[in-house]
């Protein structure tokens, strides 16, 4: 698949997110769990979301590997702190991102990612911090793996800055 990459900055943004973790070997269950947990704690907490959820990966993903994860959705308005069961309202600051989207199975989102890294690079840029999928379509509206749509976001920053 073709990628589109577009380096863009983001709003500043209210968020409900929920560390986690994910086990490569039962990825699927894992995300399914997350967002079941993220949404309870939305319910118990009297919010709702404004957007599609999101995971932002906090460590490399892998046959094998356990990885820490934020699990999220944006939310219209909500005073930050914690809320219940280990989630809390955060406010995002605006980020510069490179983004593309993936449509199609989750199995081959890794070029995704890397084509937004190297879009990036190829525009000066080097990733600030973890990437984040955005479930745009997922699997509860999509009757086929080869519509689910997700945007891909790697907060980048100047290579010159680092320089």
């Amino acid at each position: 698949m073709a990628y589109t990459v577009d380096l863009t900055d983001t709003r500043p943004r209210t968020v409900l997110r929920l560390p986690g973790e994910l086990r490569f070997d039962h990825i699927t269950d894992d995300v399914s769990d997350g967002l079941r947990h993220l949404y309870a704690a939305a319910g118990q907490a009297g919010l709702s979301p404004a957007g599609p959820p999101e995971i932002t990966y906090l460590g490399p993903v892998g046959p094998g590997r356990t990885t820490a994860v934020e699990f999220a959705f944006p939310l219209d308005h909500a005073e930050p702190g914690p809320v219940a069961d280990g989630a809390e309202v955060v406010v995002q600051e605006q980020v510069k991102v490179a983004r593309t989207e993936h449509v199609g199975p989750y199995d081959e989102i890794g070029a995704a990612h890397d084509a937004v890294a190297r879009g990036a690079a190829a525009e000066g840029y080097e990733p600030a911090g973890p990437p984040t999928e955005c479930y745009l379509v997922g699997p509860d509206k999509a009757w086929r793996p080869g519509l689910l749509r997700t945007e891909v976001r790697l907060p980048i920053r100047s290579a010159k800055e680092q320089a």
